[in-house]
């Protein structure tokens, strides 16, 4: 009754969909559209939005080779664009604005917009208006990009078609033209994404954590939490919120009576959820309890890959997948390229490579899963995070702290009363260097910055790669 149910609110949902990505399609046509930011989302929305029929312009504040090079996608599709200024004239004569993740909506020309009654729009919604599709969408601190890889390749395990999109690499905007009307979309969403959304609704929505972050853009962390949880904003009894029982912020927050709630925990057990319970996986639907998979048997090791794990069980079970492909991908799923990467054993050391860490919290969960003798190093631009937080592991697992990058000076203050083997490095080939003279057998160089990557790097997978690129020149060297 459960399965038969789920899809007919599956139909309702797909045809609530059809109905409004033909009013969009509708509305959208000959409007004046501009988009700010010429990134990857802000390209794929010119061209979406250019395709249904919008007078696009894009504007982007950059003026680089690289960033020209990418914008001639634009020119093949003749749409307009500007580079290295925003003309205030050709922004504010639109209908609406379409603003890319990077850009904040606080920038002065964005104000001047809202002011003036402008529409603002983020990528996601705009995108979200023509898809067809069911929607699975994923945000939190931390854990998104595993967990949204891990649903796709459940997925696809089971046969079912699905698309992985959004924060994680293609743009939710890149992928619409190419549904068929068979897929599921999964979607990892940043905060930032979700600032401007309008009727973007997810059939199931997750949230898996939150955590001091991005403090540099939002004005406290309870107005970083609530735009989180504007996730579920639009989703209805027809919906589901899978949700992180554990997390006292989410608790707090995601307080609507509206949507079927489907919490997940490592300690309390539910009459409808999933928990852990004598180191065993549990899905349970109004009492009827079912085992799923014993968790020493997870290939993905650390509590929080087990709360992934958790979210991940959770929605494939509302999706129908068996548990005999649950516990097939979740025995052999390896996890993500700078996600605490085992890289090398060199002369005893070990490396590990976790540079999509770019808060405190993933560095906690980091240190929590290794023994003592860590060489950490940390640093990059400050996203305003609190640093105290790790002050105990730091103590407990940290014999050499290697600090770099714009934050050095910020993070040396906070820890230099913490361990007496602190250095700072003025380059990233510096820090590795200090860090490799630091270490003796059996010790752990883990590269766990905390911070951003833009001070140094053009993200966190082109300072994870320079970083295996020093390992193996080591190793090279050493052989």
């Amino acid at each position: 009754k459960f399965l038969w149910l789920l899809s007919l609110l599956k139909e309702s949902n797909n045809i609530n969909n059809k109905i409004i990505q033909l009013m969009n399609k509708t509305y959208i046509k000959n409007k004046k559209v501009t988009i700010v930011g010429g990134g990857l989302s802000g390209i794929a929305a010119s061209i979406l939005l250019n395709g249904k029929g919008a007078n696009v312009f894009l504007t982007e504040i950059g003026d680089t080779p690289e960033k020209q090079k990418e914008l001639q996608k634009l020119e093949e599709e003749n749409i307009p664009y500007e580079l290295g200024k925003h003309t205030p004239e050709r922004i504010l004569d639109a209908d609406m604005i379409i603003i890319s993740p990077g850009i904040s909506p606080e920038i002065p020309i964005i104000r001047e917009a809202v002011k003036k009654g402008i529409l603002i729009y983020s990528e996601l919604e705009a995108a979200s208006w023509f898809c067809p599709v069911p929607i699975l969408a994923v945000t939190g601190t931390n854990g998104k990009s595993t967990t949204v890889t891990l649903l796709g390749e459940l997925f696809t395990a089971q046969g079912l078609k699905n698309v992985v999109a959004g924060n994680i690499g293609n743009p939710f905007s890149s992928i619409i033209e190419t549904l068929t009307g068979g897929e599921t979309v999964i979607l990892e969403i940043s905060s930032f994404q979700l600032e401007k959304i309008k009727e973007f609704r997810p059939h199931i929505s997750i949230l898996l954590n939150v955590s001091f972050d991005h403090m540099d853009r939002y004005s406290g962390f309870d107005d970083y939490t609530k735009t989180k949880i504007r996730i579920t904003e639009n989703q209805t009894t027809d919906d589901y919120c899978i949700f992180n029982y554990d997390d006292d912020y989410i608790k707090k927050h995601n307080t609507s009576t509206e949507i079927t709630q489907f919490p997940f925990s490592m300690f309390e057990e539910f009459e409808t959820g999933a928990y852990v319970k004598n180191d065993k996986i549990i899905y349970s639907v109004k009492g009827t309890q079912e085992e799923v998979i014993h968790t020493g048997k997870l290939s993905l090791k650390g509590s929080h890959n087990l709360y992934n794990c958790l979210a991940a069980v959770s929605a494939a079970k509302l999706c129908s997948i068996p548990n005999t492909t649950i516990t097939s991908v979740l025995e052999s799923f390896r996890g993500l390229e700078h996600r605490f990467e085992l890289i090398d054993i060199i002369e005893g050391v070990t490396f590990i490579n976790d540079s999509k860490a770019t808060n405190t919290d993933s560095v906690l969960y980091a240190l929590s899963s290794l023994n003592k003798n860590v060489i950490l190093m940390v640093g990059g631009k400050d996203k305003k995070g609190d640093l105290s937080v790790l002050n105990d592991l730091i103590k407990e697992k940290v014999k050499t702290l290697i600090i770099y990058g714009e934050s050095s000076a910020r993070m040396q203050k906070a820890w230099v009363n913490l361990l007496s083997s602190i250095e700072t490095a003025d380059t990233f080939e510096e820090a590795f260097d200090k860090a490799w003279k630091s270490s003796d057998t059996g010790d752990t160089i883990l590269l766990s910055p905390a911070c951003a990557s833009f001070d140094m790097f053009k993200n966190f997978e082109e300072r994870g790669i320079i970083f295996k690129q020093m390992v193996k020149r080591l190793k090279n060297s050493n052989a």
